[in-house]
């Protein structure tokens, strides 16, 4: 039997009845992978949440389960409303928010049934502040969503890239993470990092696992206690994998005489091969490859023009990959003329 992780995504906003009064509802996503870290797609999913206080093993005070069961969307994304399941222990509205922190713990059976055998807990930190806020006499009005923008990747090869934001927590804390993919349903996103305060503030993720030589849509999320802030979208194209070198053992033609050998894998590139060679590793001379721009994913044997060698003599030569991303050299390999 498959094992499967839960991964908790994000706290989402908190619905108030009145300025005055406590959440009734708030809204909750996470994220079922596998052991493969796949998205467990399309599931309906058997749910146990309990908010516990001071501790991740702390006092239930209020836990429900969901009738119908949620069901994962494709990406494996689960969205909740906590305080609209049937009760098990208390009521949501009973909880009084000023008495401490508190953890909230979500336990699954991905069969559908109540053999929960997977957990997690995390503590929540935005509804906090937001009650803070209303026990303090501010509007609900006056809490604002968090600001993001989305910001150019940088340092992208062929398997990874950073991707970086710029978010303004508008006084509350934010959780901010990234959503990418190769379509804009990003099927793939970041862990959570917090931010708070009220000035803009530069975030950074870093992602790997890419394909190379492929198109990736991303843009960063933010919420808070309030709402959502989604930035724009913006694309990153990975660049082809480096080409490798090896230079192999020359064709001794004649006495006087050898032929330069190697073998290429442009790594799906279009390359230009060369050889650099000489009684140092100065080398001095550079031939074209009789082939000299080749192209596919597999090791390619190349091959110099003839040259002229003297008996006894140690020589040098190396091959030099060209791609339109860079510049590939094989190590050095020394030969003798041949008597």
């Amino acid at each position: 039997m498959k094992k499967y992780l839960l991964a908790i995504l994000l706290i989402c906003s908190v619905v108030f009845a009145s300025i005055a009064q406590v959440p009734q509802k708030m809204g909750y996503q996470a994220l079922i992978r596998d052991n493969n870290n796949q998205p467990v797609s399309s599931k309906k999913i058997g749910m146990k949440i309990s908010i516990l206080q001071n501790s991740i093993n702390g006092i239930i005070v209020y836990q429900e389960i969901y009738n119908p069961n949620p069901e994962t969307n494709a990406n494996g994304l689960i969205s909740l409303e906590i305080g609209t399941g049937v009760p098990l222990i208390n009521t949501f509205q009973s909880i009084d928010w000023s008495l401490g922190q508190y953890f909230i713990k979500l336990e699954t059976d991905i069969t559908g049934g109540t053999n929960y055998t997977i957990s997690s807990v995390q503590q929540l930190v935005s509804v906090p502040y937001a009650l803070y806020a209303l026990k303090s006499g501010s509007a609900a009005s006056s809490l604002s969503a968090p600001l993001v923008k989305t910001e150019q990747a940088v340092k992208i090869d062929a398997y990874t890239a950073t991707l970086n934001a710029n978010v303004n927590a508008n006084g509350l804390i934010s959780k901010v993470y990234f959503q990418y993919g190769t379509t804009t349903n990003y099927e793939l996103g970041t862990i959570e990092k917090l931010v708070s305060g009220s000035q803009e503030k530069t975030v950074s993720f870093d992602i790997e696992n890419l394909k190379a030589k492929t198109m990736y849509h991303y843009r960063a999320v933010a919420l808070n206690a309030v709402d959502y802030t989604y930035g724009e979208d913006l694309t990153l194209t990975t660049i082809a994998s480096t080409p490798t070198a090896n230079a192999i053992h020359p064709d001794s033609i004649s006495s006087h005489a050898s032929q330069l050998r190697g073998e290429v894998n442009p790594n799906g590139n279009s390359v230009s091969v060369s050889f650099e060679y000489g009684i140092d590793t100065n080398y001095g001379t550079t031939l074209n490859a009789l082939t000299n721009v080749i192209s596919g994913s597999s090791p390619i044997l190349v091959k110099s023009p003839i040259i002229k060698v003297t008996e006894g003599t140690i020589y040098h030569f190396r091959i030099k990959v060209v791609s339109s991303y860079d510049t590939t050299f094989s190590d050095d390999f020394t030969f003798y003329g041949h008597p």
